[in-house]
């Protein structure tokens, strides 16, 4: 299923704008909202998604399990692992995937097909002190629908074998959102697999960077990176507890943070600590830094375990 999820909805109101029957929003709101948990992945590049890995690894291993929540939401790098952890991938063999990661992909990649001034265009319209609005939105994804890349079918093989999802041929029966963002009217969409959008494609959405990657093609609209929206941790609303694993934070992160809270969630935070920033380095597409970003996030999961214990 694709649905429009745009701030400051909540996740009710979301549900029930695109639904538009009460069966509906009962169905979405009671059985997954109410449930309790949600995890939500959040963008990050390509040390991002090893960072993450490790944050969950870690978490594991210290008696707190990621995948006991009821509903995953994941955003770019964070669908990439979030789908993989829902569809049963052990996370220590994601784990290991990181620290052996082939970075000859993204760099021959960056080198040959993207521009800099692209890349630095897109990333001064990001807001500093607000969630993007649906124009800042689309003005972001003007720009990626106007770069000079490849066309997406040049692109997907490359990110299928980066990213490690070719083996992903159908959606989990674990509850899973992924956020992408449609790169010309700048609507927040999110995919559950309740309708025909292939898991692939879902997540090359939600983790098309603009400028980096090509738009991804589904059902006729052209959708970029969901952390063009920022974390989407709205997403969440109407869950008592969300685990926030946020590799990249932005100036108004905090106040995404403090709209759930304000409504009466317990939101647990892990974000990147000084080692970690250092390890996983100032370009988040160098995946030559992916296993020291992980290990990075190992010890970090595994110190932030105690926190979350008879609260997870």
């Amino acid at each position: 299923m694709l649905r429009n999820a745009d701030a400051p909805l909540t996740r009710s109101a979301a549900i029930a704008s695109v639904a538009g029957t009460a069966a509906a929003l009962a169905m979405g709101v009671s059985a997954r909202a109410a449930a309790g948990r949600a995890l939500a992945l959040t963008g990050g590049g390509a040390t991002g998604t090893a960072w993450v890995t490790g944050v969950l690894l870690g978490l594991l291993r210290a008696g707190v399990d990621p995948n006991a929540a009821d509903l995953v939401i994941g955003t770019s790098a964070g669908s990439i692992v979030g789908a993989q952890l829902r569809s049963g991938v052990p996370l220590s063999d994601l784990y290991t995937s990181q620290l052996n990661a082939d970075a000859s992909v993204l760099a021959s990649w960056a080198k040959n097909y993207v521009d800099p001034a692209t890349m630095a265009a897109i990333a001064a319209l990001r807001p500093k002190d607000h969630v993007p609005t649906k124009s800042e939105r689309a003005a972001v994804g003007a720009l990626a629908l106007g770069a000079k890349l490849p066309s997406e079918a040049e692109w997907l093989p490359n990110f299928y074998r980066a990213s490690g999802i070719g083996s992903l041929d159908r959606w989990p029966a674990k509850p899973i959102d992924i956020v992408a963002v449609d790169a010309v009217d700048g609507s927040v969409a999110i995919f559950d697999g309740a309708k025909k959008a292939p898991l692939q494609l879902a997540i090359a959405a939600s983790a098309a960077v603009p400028g980096f990657t090509p738009p991804i093609t589904i059902g006729g609209r052209r959708y970029t990176d969901g952390g063009v929206a920022g974390t989407n941790l709205n997403v969440a609303a109407g869950f008592a507890t969300v685990l926030a694993v946020i590799p990249i934070a932005y100036g108004f992160t905090d106040n995404e943070v403090a709209a759930l809270r304000a409504q009466g969630a317990r939101v647990i935070e892990i974000a990147p600590d000084d080692g970690a920033k250092a390890a996983i380095g100032p370009n988040v597409m160098d995946a030559s830094r992916k296993s020291v970003a992980a290990e990075a996030g190992l010890r970090q999961g595994t110190a932030a375990a105690a926190s979350l214990r008879g609260i997870w």
